[in-house]
């Protein structure tokens, strides 16, 4: 059983934060947004705490969309979060997932600077994973995801805080990219993304219809795990 602790951060900054536009789109989606747990990294069996605290991190972020941020259900989903950022063991699937799951609930609560932070501790973990022993079977979009979410989390941050500017020039320079339509789906995001915003910019598509599908992508659950080659799915030889 995890022991729960007063929350000393963040507490006193839980707030909507945002406009109306964007409050209205933080629960749409969130239910597939909760990542599933993993299974245990390498041969090592993941401790039952560690488990629970991503449950609860989970369980725990679904109740504020439900109870419409909720002082008390919102401090509890970020106690349980914290509690399962540090107890997840390093260089595991599980400390991935752990900042991706603080960092969508961030994220929800308009804390976009501490939602950016676990993005980018989750990007590194990634990255140091590639380079050392230890093989945790990454899912190999699993970097072009994270991008996606640290974009979607910036371009919220920039509209709530009408940086109008910014926001268009980053999603004009996004759209000038080329992107390689070889089935990176989080690439392919980033683009079409990009062209909506320039679409609002000139009013040919409502903002809240952006707002809606760019918050979906930052709180969209991830796969974390790569399948093994028997578990790909075959194709039918007949």
């Amino acid at each position: 059983m995890v022991a729960w602790r007063p929350l000393t951060t963040e507490n006193d900054v839980v707030s909507d934060g945002v406009g109306g536009a964007v409050a209205d789109t933080t629960s749409i989606g969130h239910t597939d947004a909760v990542s599933k747990l993993t299974t245990p990294f390498s041969q090592q069996q993941v401790p039952e705490h560690v488990r629970t605290g991503l449950y609860l991190c989970s369980s725990l972020s679904r109740r504020v969309v439900k109870s419409e941020h909720d002082v008390t259900a919102t401090q509890h989903a970020l106690r349980a979060c914290d509690i399962a950022v540090r107890f997840a063991p390093l260089e595991s699937r599980e400390a991935i997932e752990a900042h991706v799951l603080r960092g969508d609930l961030r994220s929800l609560l308009s804390l976009f600077d501490s939602a950016d932070e676990d993005y980018k501790a989750a990007m590194a973990l990634v990255i140091e994973s590639e380079g050392s022993n230890v093989n945790l079977k990454l899912a190999p979009e699993l970097t072009q995801d994270l991008e996606l979410k640290l974009i979607a989390n910036r371009w919220t941050q920039l509209y709530t805080t009408k940086r109008f500017k910014e926001l268009r020039r980053e999603a004009k320079a996004r759209a000038a990219q080329k992107v390689d339509h070889s089935g990176v789906n989080a690439a392919d995001a980033v683009s079409a993304l990009a062209a909506d915003w320039l679409s609002a910019f000139k009013r040919k598509i409502p903002v809240l219809d952006v707002l809606t599908r760019q918050r979906g992508w930052t709180l969209r659950r991830l796969k974390y795990e790569a399948l093994d080659d028997d578990d790909k799915i075959q194709p039918d030889k007949r």
